[in-house]
């Protein structure tokens, strides 16, 4: 995760937002359950600590407020766009989601139209799936 983040801290184009901090991170885990949502994963977490929320031309990672681009926010996100008590939007681009399944303990991307799972990525692979979401690669 580390050299992902060197590489985004690296690209011209994506915004990134401050570090978070742990008063945010207990306000927003408690709203997200309060909405029947799955808690944020451990892994999401650690890389929030960086950098919490980006956004690129067509993607963007969520992050916990308060944050300087509104449009970024975990919780009024989910409110407007989730419909699923299993899972948690973490990001999107054009065509999708990018969340975490709390019941199958998977990162996924799924299609913003028919909610069918497009990539799928174990639970300690969220830098794959960061650069999925992001469409960007560093190898």
């Amino acid at each position: 995760m580390r050299k992902l983040a060197e590489f985004l801290a690296q690209c011209g184009y994506v915004h990134l937002e401050k570090p978070l901090n742990v008063k945010n991170v207990v306000l927003a885990q408690k709203e997200l359950t309060r909405q029947g949502l799955p808690m944020l994963p451990p892994s999401f977490l650690d890389f929030l600590r960086q950098y919490n929320g980006l956004s690129a031309q067509d993607s963007k990672i969520l992050g916990i407020p308060p944050l300087a681009n509104a449009n970024l926010d975990i919780i009024e996100f989910n409110q407007d766009f989730n419909q699923s008590d299993d899972m948690v939007i973490l990001g999107c681009d054009d065509f999708g989601f990018l969340v975490y399944n709390a019941a199958a303990k998977t990162y996924q991307l799924i299609d913003k139209d028919s909610s069918m799972v497009l990539e799928e990525f174990a639970d300690n692979e969220l830098e794959y799936a960061v650069m999925s979401v992001l469409h960007v690669s560093y190898e």
